[in-house]
This record gives structure tokens, C-alpha cells and sequence, in this order.
């Protein structure tokens, strides 16, 4: 590819509408189907209102835009790259924008996962562990891994050859690792004092490399060409990542604190600085034309620059403090980005991946679940959060509890499937909810249930139409479960008008809905045993192991394997 071109200040003002659009503020997907659609209309109002100046200007000015087939081959109007992969220390890959998915990191990683770089198409990927051992996935070979007793340090970082067809591991003391057609082109143990190397990054043609210490010293080898280190003043945080442009001609490098320091024939298009970040930033990659790039930090948030495209995070709302620590996830920490050509979401070999997402009773029902899963070839993971379900986080009363404010992560539902649908890649999703649907909740200002107050019904039945047509953009198929009665108080009425939302979004989608209702209440009413079996714990409201894994398997996991294999079936063409 040429190398960026100085832009005229037509062109500006065209990138500023890319800029304005992708804004790291407006970036979020999460929250209710209401507030996401008034977030999108302010936006989108801005967004056109810019695009029209923007366009008059450059049509005046006689700049021509190509919105044709036949694009100019100019770095300027090089295509967006699309989707991106985030990496955590476990191996486990999230994808973002339609970016493929061949693979996690296998159960018995050796050390943790430090690094992730993609083949040249970006149809597949490598993982690097901390002790050297690389994983590889899609159209990436494996070349061989670093032996643990030659490394001085843990590995760093990895960067791939232009053709593909090798790559190199630099570890944190600066040694370099060279497999497959890559060359041995130099390190910097000898020179690297009072820091570590924190990344390594190839030149686009593949005869050379810099590698960046955490102080910010860049150092170059084979054609790659130096065009300067952060100043150690100006750093805040360390240097923790860095990425070079296509053309060769520069690269940028990142702070933990969000700083973006430009060098060579590149721009910064902006940073995290002066915003409050939740983790630290931990990697960085560029687009394919080099006019924007992407942040990631270690609890998986993306921040997007230039004409970079927000497309999700891999942030897990159902943590502390938005989860009480007893119910909440603990992902392991992300280590890296990197842009990924389109793909499958999910394996087309192996057991059928199926996500349970709900409240508490979805989130007992996956626990126990994975003790029976694999006798129906099948691998169960959880997307639930306790204490919550698609309403949001309006105050509700409860028999037992009375008024109570329920967790801040029931606010990002939305967000907690999207997040699991990324990083978990299932077949098929179970949704299990309708115990805090069923409840009385503060709704503009005046209590309201789903039987007595349409507009709250509307309400629900509009989020779970959205959560549906999330579950469906990912490929994965949705079962609806209807709600079984509840011994606690809760009104059968209230579970009724709950389950006919639900059977008549099934209806309407064409949607697989099964009757939990008269699988674990077959006389019509609260039961607390079915056929001698205790299903419910003495709260009247929770499921037991054996009503799960002696009542619900048996049931449930037959029909959800077929539908998990025909799916996978479909998906893999």
C-alpha cells in the first residue's frame, strides 16, 4: 500500500465526519432498547447533519467521491478494515463486526495468553503464551514454539512475515525468535537496560521489525526504519503497545493511560487522555489504510479513533461492583487486539455450545447443567445475572423483599448478552427469564405489572424482540423458555401475561418456544416435586440440583442438541 498522503482541507473535513460518527462516547451498544434507540436517533441526526456539509464541501471543492465499484487504489480511499478480535489471558477469542472466529486457546494452556497477531488475509490467527508456546487457528500455520529453557524473561509480544508463512516472538528482555520463512534480524539484550520490551511490530513487506520497551524506546532492525521513541516526561502509565502503518512509514505507540504518541507519515487521531478509564489500555491496531486504529483495555473496553468503527467491547457488566461478588463473572484480564476479516462465529466441530441467559434461575440451571451436558455432546456457558432481568434497573417490590433497587448491571443486559454471544460463540441460546418480569416495578413514576399496565408489557415484549434479534446477528439460535410458577407470593397471573409475551414473540419470529411452565408445575400451580423429585429450594423460587439435572436435562438437552447441530450444520454451508 502508499504511504498516507498529506490530506487537503477538504479531505479533513470529511475524515471529521468518520471521526464524529465513531466517537468513542457514542461507541456503547449496552442499555434498554429505549435508551439505545434515542442514543441512535441524536446521533444519527448529528451524524447526517455533519455528512451533508461535509459532502457539499467536497463535491464544490471538485473532489469527486468514489462510491463506485471501481475504487482509486489511493491509501486515502483504501477500504475500512472490518471486524476485530479481542484476546484475553485465557485464550479466549472475542469477535467484534462479523470478524471470524476459529478458535480459543485450549483448556491446558501452557503459562497465559500475551499476545494475538493475525495472518496477512486475517482469516486466522496465532496466540502466544508467556512462556512461548503458539497456538494457531483458521488459515494460520503453526511454525513452531519458543523452547522455555532458551527464553531470558517471558515472551512480549508476535508479529507475523508478510506472506505468512513465519513470524517471531520477542520476549520481555528483548530476545527475538525467529520460525517459518521469518529472519533472524537482531534483539536488544545487550542495549536494553531499566525497562522491558512490551511489543514487537513486522514492517508491511516483512524484511524488518521495531520492538518498543515499556519506557517507550523503539528500536528497529532489517528495513524497518526509526522515526523516534516517546519521551520518557511525557509518558503516563508505560508504553504498552504498538502498531505500525501498512505503508512502513510510521507507527504509533500506546500508554496504559490511553496516550497515543504518532511517529513517521502517520497521525494521531486521538487518545483516552483527560477521560476516566475503568482499566488500563493494554493494545492497539491500526485500520487497513492507516487512518484510524483502536484501543483495547484489560477489561475489554474498545475505544475507536479515526476511521475506525466502534463495532462492540468485550466488557462483562455482571462484575463488581455492578454484580454483589458472590454471583458476579471473573473473566480473566484481555491482553490484545487485532482486526479480523470476516467469518463463522462459531466452530463447526466439536460439542454444541449452548448459553443460558436469565436471571438467578438460568444461572442455577447452567451450573448444574454442566454436570449432565456432556452425555448430549454438548458444552454449556453462562450469560445470566443474578437479581436481574431484560427490565432494566427501576426500582421493583417483591412479596418477600418489598421495595428494593436491584443490581447496576440489570441496566446493561443488553450488553452482557452481547458480550456473551462475542466471546462465547454458542449454537443456541436458552433464555430463561420471568421472575422479575412478574414482579411490580416503577415505570414512569406510577407501580406497574406486565398483566395491569400495557405500555410496561409493550416495553417488555420491544426488549425481548431485541434481545432475539441480537442472539440472531451472531448466527445463534434462540429457545425461548416460558417461566414456571413461583411458592414465594408472586401472582400466577403476573407469570402467565409473561409467558404470553413469550409465546406470542416465539410465534411471531417462528422462534422454538418449550412449556418450562408445565414441565415443572404440571398440576397448573406451584409445584415444589415432580415425580417424587424436589425441583424447588425452600424459598420456593430457586431450582434444585436434581430438579435440574434429573427433570430439565432430560427434557431440555435432547431438543437443544438437534437444534444445535442443525444449526452448526447450516452455518458451516
Amino acid at each position: 500500500m502508499q504511504a498516507t498522503p498529506r490530506r487537503s482541507q477538504y479531505q479533513r473535513v470529511w475524515l471529521a465526519f468518520v471521526r464524529c460518527t465513531s466517537n468513542p462516547q457514542w461507541r456503547r451498544s449496552g442499555g434498554p432498547l429505549w435508551q439505545r434507540r434515542l442514543t441512535a436517533q441524536i446521533t444519527l441526526q448529528k451524524s447526517i447533519s455533519i455528512f451533508v456539509v461535509a459532502t457539499l464541501i467536497l463535491i464544490f471543492s471538485g473532489w469527486e467521491l468514489a462510491l463506485s465499484a471501481t475504487r482509486s487504489t489511493s491509501a486515502f480511499e483504501a477500504p475500512i478494515t472490518h471486524g476485530y478480535g479481542v484476546v484475553n489471558a485465557a485464550g479466549t477469542l472475542a469477535t467484534f463486526g462479523g470478524a471470524g472466529y476459529h478458535g480459543d486457546a485450549p483448556s491446558t494452556l501452557a503459562g497465559s495468553i500475551v499476545a494475538v497477531a493475525a495472518t496477512p488475509d486475517e482469516k486466522g490467527y496465532w496466540m502466544v503464551s508467556s512462556i512461548g508456546e503458539v497456538y494457531s487457528y483458521g488459515d494460520a500455520t503453526y511454525y513452531g514454539s519458543a523452547s522455555r529453557t532458551l527464553i531470558s524473561g517471558t515472551i512480549a509480544g508476535m508479529a507475523a512475515t508478510s506472506d505468512g508463512k513465519g513470524y517471531w516472538l520477542a520476549s520481555s528482555t528483548g530476545e527475538v525468535f525467529a520460525f517459518g520463512d521469518a529472519s533472524s534480524l537482531g534483539s536488544e539484550t545487550p542495549t536494553l537496560s531499566g525497562s522491558s520490551i512490551v511489543a514487537i511490530t513486522s514492517t508491511h513487506d516483512g524484511e524488518g521489525y521495531w520492538l518498543v520497551s515499556s519506557t517507550g524506546e523503539v528500536y528497529s532492525y532489517g528495513n524497518a526504519s526509526y522515526y523516534g521513541s516517546a519521551p520518557r516526561t511525557l509518558v503516563s502509565g508505560t508504553i504498552v503497545g504498538m502498531t505500525a502503518a501498512q505503508s512502513g512509514e510510521g507507527y504509533w505507540l500506546v500508554s496504559s493511560a490511553g496516550q497515543v504518541f504518532a511517529f513517521g507519515a502517520v497521525d494521531a487521531y486521538g487518545s483516552m487522555v483527560g477521560q476516566t478509564l475503568a482499566a488500563p489500555i493494554v493494545g492497539i491496531a491500526a485500520t487497513g489504510d492507516g487512518l484510524g486504529y483502536v484501543l483495547v483495555s484489560s477489561d475489554g473496553d474498545v475505544f475507536a479513533f479515526g476511521d475506525a468503527i466502534f463495532e462492540g467491547s468485550d466488557v462483562n457488566p455482571a462484575e463488581p461492583p455492578n454484580e454483589p461478588a458472590g454471583f458476579a463473572d471473573a473473566d480473566p484480564r484481555v491482553v490484545g487486539i487485532t482486526d479480523l476479516a470476516p467469518g463463522p462465529q462459531s466452530s463447526s466441530s466439536g460439542p454444541v455450545k449452548v448459553t443460558y441467559f436469565g436471571d438467578s434461575l438460568s444461572w442455577l440451571d447452567e451450573i448444574y447443567s454442566s454436570k449432565t451436558a456432556a452425555r448430549y455432546d454438548e458444552e454449556v456457558a453462562d450469560a445470566s445475572t443474578p437479581g436481574c432481568g431484560i427490565v432494566g434497573d427501576s426500582e421493583l417490590s417483591t412479596t418477600n423483599s418489598g421495595v428494593i433497587s436491584p443490581p447496576q448491571a440489570c441496566a446493561d443486559w443488553y450488553q452482557r448478552m452481547s458480550q456473551a454471544l462475542a466471546s462465547e460463540h454458542p449454537d443456541v441460546v436458552v433464555v430463561e427469564l420471568g421472575y422479575w418480569e412478574s414482579q411490580p416495578h416503577l415505570w414512569d413514576g406510577t407501580w406497574a405489572t406486565v398483566a395491569d399496565n400495557s405500555d410496561y408489557a409493550a416495553a417488555l415484549s420491544d426488549n425481548l424482540n431485541g434481545l432475539i434479534t441480537l442472539i440472531r446477528s451472531y448466527g445463534a439460535t434462540p429457545v425461548l423458555l416460558t417461566s414456571p410458577y413461583y411458592g414465594d407470593g408472586t401472582s400466577n397471573a403476573e407469570v402467565d401475561a409473561w409467558n404470553s409475551i413469550v409465546r406470542g414473540t416465539a410465534y411471531r419470529l417462528g422462534l422454538t418456544d418449550l412449556n418450562l411452565n408445565s414441565e415443572l408445575d404440571p398440576t397448573g400451580a406451584f409445584d415444589a416435586t415432580v415425580d417424587g423429585v424436589d425441583t424447588r429450594t425452600t424459598d420456593g423460587v430457586h431450582l434444585t440440583a436434581e430438579g435440574v439435572t434429573d427433570v430439565i436435562d432430560p427434557w431440555l438437552l435432547p431438543i437443544v442438541e438437534t437444534l444445535g447441530l442443525s444449526n452448526a450444520e447450516r452455518r458451516s454451508g
